[in-house]
């Protein structure tokens, strides 16, 4: 049996349209904070890491768009996960607050939530990136 390598996650990134949208939309709905912005000719693209305690997302804004937003619209959930291919998920201490506050901030939801039933809450990024909330 083959021996694993010791590793842990250093970071996750995603493509995004504009760094700047995504930007503010991490830091206000998330708590993420920026920690470095550069812009790299050689990968033609510009980037931005953002940090909340110990996890890092890099947003990657290519100088040539290639993606397209997804989709946002409000779907059942066996549905929205079978047409996508990937995902960001975060812990929360409360689903409901954390609905609410995304509510108030004009976030779009990706599935019907219902706070005395639902164990989770999923919702797009400005490019239709699905997130994950998971109260813990």
């Amino acid at each position: 049996m083959a021996k694993n390598i010791e590793c842990k996650l250093g970071h996750l990134g995603i493509r995004v349209t504009s760094l700047e949208n995504s930007i503010k939309f991490y830091e206000t709905n998330f708590g993420f904070q920026k920690i470095r912005e550069s812009d790299k000719p050689d990968l033609r693209l510009r980037l931005a890491t953002l940090q909340l305690e110990d996890s890092f997302l890099e947003l990657l804004q290519p100088y040539t768009p290639t993606i397209k937003k997804l989709a946002i619209r409000e779907e059942k959930l066996p549905d929205i996960l079978e047409k996508t291919n990937s995902h960001i998920a975060f812990n929360v201490h409360s689903l409901a607050d954390a609905y609410n506050q995304l509510i108030e901030n004009n976030v779009k939801f990706a599935a019907e939530f219902n706070p005395s039933e639902s164990k989770n809450l999923f919702c797009y990024d400005p490019d239709g990136f699905l997130i994950e909330l998971k109260q813990k």
